[in-house]
């Protein structure tokens, strides 16, 4: 429990702080190398249903293809995944081991604001590089994660429409 309650206090304290969300990301993916041992993290962000974006990483990461895409929303699992060796998957082989090529063991964990649906990937070189223990503590930090940003969304909307409201009053 102490190792989720100091990555929840420590990324309480970067929602607060940070506004531009890949920045959150980006020290998300800072707090958690404390925690989880990985190569690369990045999240996808759906933008619709045929969309997907990477909206951050860890490494640099060009735009994807719409072929890409198309693949990737079928690979994509609808709850958590922990691939032991994903290479192993001719989808992943033809379509993103040259994109994340240190990719041997993948952990996804799927989330979602009210506004969005992500994708959390931890990859590593190593085969089995993910134990259940790490993948619950991921889980639980990427549903504390999730439910704050709902809520910070939320408020800063609020706080546009009340803008909004006083503009068109004055």
């Amino acid at each position: 429990y102490k190792q989720i309650n100091q990555l929840i206090l420590r990324g309480l304290n970067t929602l607060l702080t940070l506004d531009n969300k890949q920045e959150i990301f980006l020290q998300f993916f800072d707090l958690l190398k404390d925690a989880v041992h990985f190569s690369q993290a990045s999240i996808l962000q759906l933008a619709n249903p045929q969309q997907v974006t990477v909206l951050a990483s860890s490494l640099s990461v060009e735009p994807l293809t719409l072929t890409e895409q198309q693949q990737l929303l079928a690979f994509l699992p609808k709850d958590a995944a922990n691939f032991f060796d994903v290479r192993s998957s001719s989808v992943w082989q033809k379509y993103f081991s040259a994109r994340w090529p240190c990719c041997t063991s993948l952990l996804i964990q799927p989330f979602q604001t009210s506004r969005a649906v992500y994708y959390l990937l931890l990859s590593d070189s190593k085969i089995g590089a993910f134990d259940t223990s790490q993948q619950l503590l991921i889980e639980q930090f990427v549903g504390f994660a999730a439910s704050t940003m709902d809520r910070i969304e939320t408020r800063q909307l609020l706080h546009q429409s009340e803008a909004l409201q006083l503009q068109h009053q004055q």
